[in-house]
């Protein structure tokens, strides 16, 4: 399965660091960075990857697991949002006495 480049680049993003400052930041080479933003790095190693999980603070489910939401439901720091709370079971019911 390649890397997704969409879900890394908008995470990374969301740190609020450049490409640059971010591989400095967390020690992996910049055209590394570079190579994998622009798609031409697809099979990361399970090492980098992980090391970029780490970066971001996110777990490796988050760059293979669902897709993320449309642009404007951006989600913080480059993790998933939060799922909507359940309704408490006793909103809603009509008739009950």
């Amino acid at each position: 399965m390649p890397f997704p480049v969409r879900k890394f680049r908008k995470a990374r993003e969301a740190t609020g660091l450049s490409r640059a400052e971010f591989a400095t930041r967390h020690g992996i080479e910049p055209r590394t960075l570079e190579s994998i933003e622009q798609g031409r790095r697809t099979n990361p190693t399970q090492d980098l990857i992980e090391k970029l999980c780490a970066a971001l603070g996110v777990t490796c489910e988050f760059f293979f697991g669902e897709d993320l939401p449309e642009d404007g439901d951006k989600p913080g720091r480059g993790r998933p949002t939060a799922p909507e709370p359940a309704p408490h079971p006793s909103k809603g019911k009509k008739g009950r006495k």
